[in-house]
């Protein structure tokens, strides 16, 4: 920014009062001492452009512990009497985003739907000092509302996943149960035991990701998550469809057992074939999930807005249970398409040996091959909330003192 633009910018600092930053104060504010060095840094870049600094003051008898604060601020930098609080126009778009920083990182104003902005202007009709929030909103709140729109297609490429991964505890259980299931001759594991597996493998995966993956990709993207969170779910996503790809042969594997065996129309007996054909398709879901899951809830969380964090996990449950929902919608409508004229379906109740369950998994494979295409290009187009901070470089500040990262 030139300089004749810094002189024309002004810093307005309300509200920066001990009492509300002492814990020990009755009126301190929960979060409040995160706010100071952000305070203090803003200032000493404000000072040292020669931008006009506007303090707040409470003017009250003693002042008591506010007295304190006053002590180091210049006088010329201090208003004359009273709460005088000033409504500065900022013509420069860099002002206002040194300004934001008093607040910490806040959403800096983005270009995308730029309709959405009319909410945050001040019409004829709108009183400035009691706004109806119907019809008046602060541009803040705008820009939050634009992370969540800009989130809502990433949030949803997850639902097909755990559409995938709900199999395990249904088809998955009934193939299991029909196997072999011995570890000895006395001795065999319960058919729903399967899934310590998925946890095994996805507890597995996490310590290698965290101990290994991490510090080798690091050296490589510069990034201190490695890999990008975007990345990290697109990997899931692609390990899910090897998943149901692998169970889908499995299937085919286990059908030809029984009908060499001469136990296709005998769905009680035992097929001798191991249940442990069934460890690539369990083990794969735990790896997707440890990719996929955990990648998809740390994007929620760092892209949602600093107020609705934790309704950003609630957004991560809600898509788990939209999966289990579109899991029993997807089996509903295979057995009402695939009915044969004989009443046989794709997934039948009572003899799974003379179904196609293997023809399900593959549904459901395709089903992730396009959400993965759609995942992908929603990936690219999207943009990462930025955040305003100040960052130094070299113990050199650089020529605004304020720079806008989006990495992650």
């Amino acid at each position: 920014m030139s300089e004749s633009k810094w002189k024309s910018t002004a810093l307005l600092v309300i509200g920066m009062q001990k009492d509300f930053v002492f814990p020990s104060s009755p009126s301190h504010l929960r979060g409040a001492e995160a706010i100071v060095p952000n305070v203090i840094k803003t200032v000493e870049v404000a000072r040292s452009r020669g931008v006009h600094i506007i303090w707040e003051e409470y003017n009250g008898s003693g002042l008591g512990t506010m007295g304190a604060w006053w002590r180091g601020v210049p006088e010329e930098e201090r208003p004359a009497h009273g709460i005088r609080i000033i409504v500065c126009c900022m013509k420069t778009r860099r002002s206002r985003m040194l300004l934001s920083l008093l607040m910490g990182n806040l959403i800096s104003p983005s270009k995308n739907m730029e309709f959405l902005d009319k909410g945050s202007i001040v019409t004829e009709e709108d009183n400035p000092k009691a706004p109806n929030l119907w019809n008046l909103s602060t541009s803040h709140r705008v820009e939050e509302l634009k992370s969540l729109i800009r989130m809502g297609p990433i949030w949803a490429a997850g639902i097909i996943l755990i559409t995938a991964s709900a199999q395990q505890n249904t088809f998955s259980l009934q193939q299991a149960k029909s196997m072999n299931r011995h570890l000895t001759k006395s001795f065999q594991i319960p058919a729903a035991s399967m899934s310590v597996f998925t946890q095994a493998f996805m507890l597995t995966t996490i310590i290698f990701y965290d101990r290994i993956f991490v510090p080798l990709t690091r050296r490589f993207t510069g990034l201190e998550r490695g890999i990008s969170f975007l990345t990290r779910m697109g990997i899931g996503f692609g390990i899910s469809l090897l998943a149901t790809l692998a169970a889908g042969f499995i299937e085919l594997h286990r059908k030809n057992t029984a009908l060499t065996n001469g136990l296709i129309d005998k769905p009680g007996e035992t097929i001798p074939v191991s249940v442990f054909w069934l460890l690539p398709q369990y083990s794969l879901h735990g790896i997707a999930e440890a990719f996929m899951s955990i990648g998809h809830l740390e994007f929620l969380y760092d892209q949602a807005p600093e107020s609705m964090r934790s309704t950003a996990t609630a957004f991560f449950w809600l898509s788990i249970s939209l999966g289990s929902y579109t899991s029993t919608l997807l089996v509903t409508l295979v057995h009402k398409y695939s009915e044969g004229a004989d009443g046989s379906n794709w997934l039948p109740d009572d003899n799974l040996n003379r179904g196609k369950l293997e023809y399900f998994y593959w549904l459901i494979t395709l089903m992730q091959l396009l959400n993965l295409v759609y995942y992908v290009f929603c990936a690219k187009f999207y943009t990462l909330k930025p955040l305003l901070v100040r960052k130094q470089e070299d113990d050199r500040e650089k020529e605004d003192g304020i720079e806008i990262i989006s990495h992650i």
